[in-house]
């Protein structure tokens, strides 16, 4: 109702935020002033206070998706205690569900002097479930505050934000919004950008109860208004980005590479046929991964893994065949990223989340497979000590596999204690155990080609 009361002059930008919310509007502005009456007339009679009621009800049932019109109670004149306790209630579940959200105007403190912007966030509401809303004004163009405010402005905590403001890094993602939601007061002349609350840093800076905001001087002087919106209850609720098994949603990129460093050749129409396999499975781990609710950011880190794991592995195996052929016209990179450097990219990217304080964990456990795997990118070899030195530090990320505990624990047995005594002398035992490394190597080769014959016919040579 804030939104009702926006001068006139705001009425062209308020026309244009949403449909819905001018339905919502005229019902309740018709409302208003009949109810108005009743409340300063209270001795009318009751069979005059439910038709108003009950229009006002079936105008707000338009959004409603659980309601039906016959959910409006009917007038009994003797029984009234049936009538109006469940009309109120129903009033006030309808009311609920037709707001699109709650919208809270958080007050900003400006340091001048330093360019920092700052909000308190004590209250618990406004850092369980919600999402935040800046809205900028500035005296530069439109189109260079659409384009250079979400690269220059830094947003986190005050710590965090002074840290990177301070070594030139990046923040809290901004997205520029091309739908406002409805309660936010929509104006011409300002850009509306959102905050990537699922992203790490989020967290951090919401679990310090601050966000700060960074705006250098090169964006003119810019007004900021920051909004605070839970979403609606009707609403698809984001993923648990948390829950994502990396390691399951890659799995055939993972078994393609494996294949890929066994040297099998392509021919004829074979080398354009994983070509397109391997599109359709990028672009079924990018679908899976934004449906899980995993930020933008961290869905490009794995986007950049594995197309430059897959392309490395394609034209590094010394042979110019269909397949590599096909990767010297349009590489994987060169079809979703648009560049022919994801090696070099995807190390400094690695680079950067070890930097970050919270890591993503899905996207580090990424990083950490595809360096095993033999990715070298833009070091020199396998055993560039700077490749093996990030390849632990990568390894020091992500937790170790678990192993269940299904086999029985085998419990020492007396009359094994005579094999023990005959094992005792250190050549015997260094002699069984180079016997016991080879039969498990010979045994594991065999066992991973006939598993890739099974996965991948046709492909092992």
């Amino acid at each position: 109702m804030a939104m009702r009361r926006e001068s006139n002059e705001r009425m062209a930008d308020f026309a244009v935020a949403d449909v819905s919310l001018f339905w919502l509007l005229n019902a309740l502005n018709s409302a208003e002033p009949v109810l108005g009456y009743f409340l300063r007339y209270r001795q009318s009679p009751p069979e005059r206070l439910y038709p108003e009621l009950a229009r006002l009800a079936g105008s707000l049932l338009t959004f409603s998706l659980t309601h039906q019109a016959n959910a409006v109670p009917i007038y009994q004149h003797d029984q009234l205690n049936a009538v109006f306790p469940p009309l109120f209630d129903l009033l006030s579940d309808l009311l609920e569900a037709s707001l699109p959200s709650r919208v809270v105007a958080i007050a900003l403190e400006h340091d001048v002097r330093l360019h920092f912007w700052q909000a308190r966030l004590h209250d618990a509401r406004l850092r369980e479930g919600a999402d935040y809303y800046l809205s900028v004004r500035s005296s530069v163009p439109v189109a260079q505050l659409q384009e250079q405010f979400p690269r220059q402005c830094k947003v986190g905590s005050p710590d965090h934000v002074k840290a990177i403001v301070n070594s030139s890094r990046t923040g809290v993602p901004l997205t520029p919004l091309r739908h406002v939601p409805a309660a936010i007061p929509l104006r011409l002349e300002n850009q509306y950008f959102s905050l990537d609350v699922s992203h790490p840093l989020a967290t951090e800076m919401l679990q310090s109860g601050t966000c700060m905001f960074y705006v250098p001087g090169m964006l003119g002087e810019p007004e900021l208004e920051l909004f605070c919106g839970t979403t609606n209850v009707n609403e698809p609720k984001r993923g648990n980005a948390a829950s994502i098994d990396i390691d399951a949603l890659l799995q055939n990129t993972w078994l393609q590479v494996i294949s890929l460093r066994h040297g099998p050749q392509f021919r004829d129409e074979e080398g354009y046929t994983l070509w397109q396999r391997c599109i359709a499975d990028v672009e079924r781990v990018q679908h899976e991964l934004k449906a899980s609710g995993l930020d933008d950011v961290s869905c490009q880190h794995i986007l950049t893994a594995q197309c430059a794991l897959l392309d490395e592995a394609v034209k590094g195996r010394g042979v110019e065949d269909e397949a590599c052929l096909q990767w010297y016209d349009i590489p994987l990179q060169g079809h979703f990223l648009g560049t022919m450097d994801a090696g070099d990219t995807l190390c400094e990217r690695m680079r950067d989340v070890l930097r970050e304080p919270a890591p993503n964990l899905a996207v580090v456990t990424c990083f950490q497979r595809v360096m095993l795997l033999g990715f070298i990118g833009s070091f020199r070899s396998l055993h560039d000590p700077e490749r093996l030195k990030l390849v632990n530090a990568l390894g020091e990320r992500v937790p170790p596999f678990q192993c269940p505990a299904t086999a029985p624990v085998l419990v020492e047995s007396r009359a094994g204690l005579g094999i023990s005594g005959w094992l005792a002398p250190w050549p015997v035992r260094i002699g069984l155990s180079v016997v016991v490394v080879l039969a498990l190597w010979w045994g594991l080769n065999h066992w991973l080609d006939h598993l890739l014959l099974t996965l991948l016919p046709g492909e092992v040579k």
